[in-house]
């Protein structure tokens, strides 16, 4: 019902993504698992990242 929530109010801002929401749109229930998804997006971000960073080193290599 949370995530529910959090794209709701994405859609009635008129934004494109989920982690544009303004926190204020937000209730008390939902805060928690916005800034967990936040969180996950964040280590998604920073795994792929990484991987982009490797594959640059590994290039270079050969």
């Amino acid at each position: 019902a949370a995530w529910l929530k959090i794209l709701v109010a994405q859609r009635s801002a008129g934004k494109q993504n989920w982690w544009e929401v303004d926190v204020e749109a937000l209730g008390a229930d939902e805060l928690p698992m916005f800034v967990r998804v936040l969180e996950v997006l964040r280590t998604n971000i920073q795994h792929h990242l990484d991987a982009m960073e490797s594959s640059r080193k590994e290039k270079m290599q050969h």
